[in-house]
């Protein structure tokens, strides 16, 4: 045993003599280098950044099949459809098919089922259009299927 922890203390001496040895290659960017550098990775690829959108996914009040999210709030790409909300529902709940679920906003204080290729982009500016109201969907399983 006393063999053993001679070994494991060599051992930990030599990890921390290398990791000295890396931190002293490091060399620190000055603040002037680093304002010249890409802030964005679609700039270093040269690729187009989606612009974001926030909204909430809620379960439907009368649906009780499902389970609720952990966290409701989601920030995502504006060009997210309806079906890969449902493909990502149903990953998060572990629920299948996804087709079976349906997704829903309140206009005018009724809910409307969405249509699997509007975007969230779309609802934004089509359906939920006060910029200042904060956008909440809801889902459930479509009533048919249960």
């Amino acid at each position: 045993e006393k063999n053993m922890n001679n070994f494991t203390d060599q051992s930990r001496k030599l990890g921390i003599r290398q990791q000295s040895k890396q931190r002293k290659k490091h060399v620190n960017v000055p603040s002037s280098e680093t304002q010249s550098l890409p802030s964005s990775p679609s700039r270093v690829l040269g690729l187009e950044e989606s612009p974001l959108i926030d909204f909430v996914l809620r379960r439907y009040p009368q649906e009780s099949k499902v389970d609720r999210l952990i966290k409701e709030h989601i920030r995502t790409s504006r060009d997210i459809n309806v079906e890969t909300l449902k493909m990502f529902l149903a990953k998060k709940l572990s629920f299948s098919p996804p087709s079976h679920l349906q997704i829903l906003t309140v206009v005018d204080d009724s809910y409307i089922v969405l249509p699997d290729d509007i975007t969230l982009e779309l609802i934004r500016r089509d359906i939920r259009d006060d910029p200042t109201k904060e956008v909440v969907l809801h889902y459930r399983i479509h009533p048919s299927k249960k």
